[in-house]
């Protein structure tokens, strides 16, 4: 028979040295349990799927083609567009699509009315009943910079319903600030600012 302690003698308890594998073992049931914490953390931060308006969840759940930009235009150049003294608009370069939004500079800063324009022409390429207006006979006839620049007929004009101003653009996260040569228009912005549009061309 073994013999007993003495009375009042702690009880000493043999422990086994941690081995490698163990010490593994501890360290990824820490690191699983700290990820496990972080992906909580980012879910509950994340907006609830009702307070996303239908259209901007379509939108970015659905590749969008580039079919509307915004470009930038004098508001005296607008005005000419409107009662029918400029029918083209020229650039130094070919514009991207034919769906063109007229962002009015300053005083207006807004987008008011909605182009469908043509390509991209070159000097030579107008035909005889635009060349009427003085600018795009000079164009066409090549004088000056008019050989390096894009003329780009104005085949249909649209006006909002609500002119749509630079502030309210920035503040909904549409537009970061007034197009510089031109900037692509969302689909979700789209669809809302073609409601109740009127043709006025």
């Amino acid at each position: 028979m073994a013999p007993r302690a003495p009375a009042g003698a702690t009880s000493l308890t043999t422990h086994r040295p941690e081995s490698s594998s163990d010490s593994l073992n501890r360290v990824q049931k820490k690191q699983s349990g700290l990820r496990q914490l972080r992906i909580q953390a980012n879910f509950t931060n994340l907006p609830s799927i009702d307070s996303v308006p239908f259209a901007t969840r379509i939108s970015r759940a659905i590749p969008q083609p580039k079919t509307d930009f915004a470009i930038s235009i004098y508001p005296i150049h607008v005005k000419a567009i409107v009662e029918g003294r400029k029918d083209h608009e020229y650039r130094k370069y070919s514009l991207p699509a034919t769906r063109m939004w007229i962002y009015e500079t300053a005083p207006i800063s807004a987008i008011r009315y909605r182009a469908v324009i043509s390509k991209g022409k070159r000097s030579g390429e107008l035909q005889e009943c635009h060349l009427r207006i003085e600018r795009n006979r000079l164009f066409n006839e090549g004088h000056g910079e008019s050989a390096k620049l894009y003329a780009h007929e104005i085949l249909e004009l649209h006006q909002l319903k609500q002119p749509l101003t630079l502030a309210s653009m920035i503040s909904r996260g549409w537009i970061k600030g007034a197009p510089q040569k031109y900037c692509w228009m969302a689909a979700d912005m789209v669809a809302e600012l073609e409601d109740g549009m009127k043709k006025l061309k």
